[in-house]
């Protein structure tokens, strides 16, 4: 398996671009996608199997309490439903109980 590292790189003007590296090899891309084709493509590898580690750096960025509040509100949305089936699910667990000790 051959290791490829994508790292970020700014040019003079500020540009974000990628790098990706592997071995003696290396080339660029506006996203870290371009660059791992590109890179592919020199290695002349048709079958891709591999693992992707990805790092992220947390931003400096402050979260605003409305921002957070609204993506709260969003994962209540989404957990909501599935909370709901849990209880249904272990209130029909209970029945069965009741139901399979009533007919022995």
């Amino acid at each position: 398996m051959t290791t490829v590292a994508i790292q970020p790189i700014l040019d003079t003007l500020g540009q974000r671009s990628y790098r990706a590296v592997a071995g003696n090899k290396q080339s660029y891309g506006k996203t870290a996608g371009q660059a791992l084709d590109a890179l592919t493509n020199q290695l002349g590898e048709t079958e891709f199997s591999g693992v992707f580690v990805l790092q992220s750096f947390p931003s400096k960025r402050r979260i605003r309490p409305a921002s957070m509040a609204g993506k709260v509100k969003i994962l209540g949305d989404i957990v909501s439903p599935i909370v709901h089936t849990i209880q249904q699910l272990n209130l029909l667990k209970k029945s069965m109980v009741v139901y399979m000790r009533k007919r022995t």
